[in-house]
């Protein structure tokens, strides 16, 4: 899966997935809150009418003349209250006031009746469960479950419709891509000849500089090509790590990048020690020849630009049309151009800060408008 899927996917999971979240959580919520409020009601109307029962059959057998005995009932506790507030019978503890009422302590119901009209002695006629606070824990465990399956369920229809939609924009994008690393291929051929032959003619001409500036935007032609293919290969490109000199390289670039400077008076000054860091040849060269094009490109005619080695430091700093503090951040975004000057494509300095992720290289930029950039690689 490319970068640009991953993305797509990503956004659109994350919105599908959050809204549906919101508006399952709500939905178990409120049917929660209406389950258990008719379980509420439920309990209720049953602890009254065991209260009520158990009023009525002590009425019945003090009017028979018969002892009252409490029948076993694992649902319900009873207590039994006396006139002047002795307890006759209890198996509830402890025993709440004695306010005629129905009361709720955390899912534990008792109701205090006084049905009894004084029968055998007994004033109120107490009755307590527990079962409304299990049913509560139950609709809890099976609310969630509910919530849990249908987010399931809704997470795996957004996957299977994500990439449905997401199918023709894949195959749209692969169909591109190949045409551009094929185009990319196709180009390497005619630049290398193109570059050769320069080489091969440039004595044989009687105006030199024509065939320099002639070779010079070839390079430049030459540079664009290697970044298109860098960026184009990235996901796929395997990394040779070997231990590279930066003084040497930026000598050897310095040198290259002297002669497209040169139709625009451009002095580039190296300053170099030596320095050696493991890292792919071909991304420590990308990181140079990048800095330099970009100092090139936005300097003023008749400037300079100077491009120091270190330890564990690398500056490339010029003197041009600069960077506002504002757009410092965006100026490594993929395809993002300071200014239409000197064209491209805009790769070159997200192919830097991409190769300075992937060596935990710190890059940092200074300047403002109108002042010339610094670029600085800390290694």
């Amino acid at each position: 899966m490319s970068e640009y899927e991953k993305k797509s996917l990503i956004k659109f999971l994350a919105l599908y997935i959050g809204s549906a979240f919101i508006f399952i959580t709500a939905i178990a919520v409120l049917l929660y809150t209406v389950k258990v409020e008719n379980l509420y009601e439920l309990q209720k109307e049953r602890l009254k009418n065991h209260a009520s029962l158990i009023s009525a059959e002590i009425i019945d057998s003090h009017m028979r003349g018969k002892k009252y005995e409490i029948p076993d009932n694992k649902e319900f506790k009873v207590a039994l209250i006396g006139l002047n507030g002795d307890t006759v019978y209890s198996d509830i503890s402890p025993i709440p006031a004695l306010k005629e009422g129905i009361y709720d302590n955390n899912g534990r119901l008792t109701i205090v009746d006084t049905g009894t009209r004084l029968h055998h002695g007994i004033k109120y006629v107490v009755v307590q469960t527990d079962l409304l606070q299990i049913e509560r824990e139950e609709a809890a465990v099976s609310s969630f479950l509910v919530w849990l399956i249908s987010l399931a369920l809704v997470a795996g229809l957004a996957i299977a419709l994500s990439r449905q939609f997401l199918a023709p924009f894949k195959e749209e994008i692969e169909r591109l891509d190949n045409f551009v690393k094929a185009s990319a291929h196709e180009l390497n051929t005619p630049i290398t000849s193109l570059l050769l032959g320069l080489d091969s003619i440039k004595n044989e001409l009687k105006e030199s500089k024509k065939a320099e500036y002639l070779k010079v935007s070839a390079k430049m032609i030459s540079k664009i090509h290697e970044d298109l293919t860098y960026y184009l290969q990235k996901e796929t490109f395997k990394k040779e790590e070997e231990w590279i000199d930066f003084a040497a390289l930026a000598s050897e670039k310095g040198a290259i990048y002297s002669k497209l400077a040169a139709p625009k008076n451009i002095k580039i000054e190296i300053t170099a020690q030596s320095f050696i860091y493991k890292i792919d040849k071909t991304a420590a060269e990308r990181l140079i020849d990048n800095l330099l094009s970009n100092a090139v490109k936005y300097s003023k005619n008749g400037g300079k630009i100077e491009l120091t080695v270190s330890q564990n430091l690398i500056i490339v700093k010029d003197y041009g049309i600069g960077i506002d503090k504002d757009s410092q951040k965006e100026i490594f975004d993929k395809f993002k151009r300071k200014s239409d000057i000197g064209g491209g494509f805009g790769l070159g300095l997200y192919i830097v800060k991409t190769i300075c992720d992937d060596y935990r290289i710190k890059i940092e930029v200074t300047g403002d408008k109108g002042e010339g950039a610094e670029f600085r690689l800390n290694f």
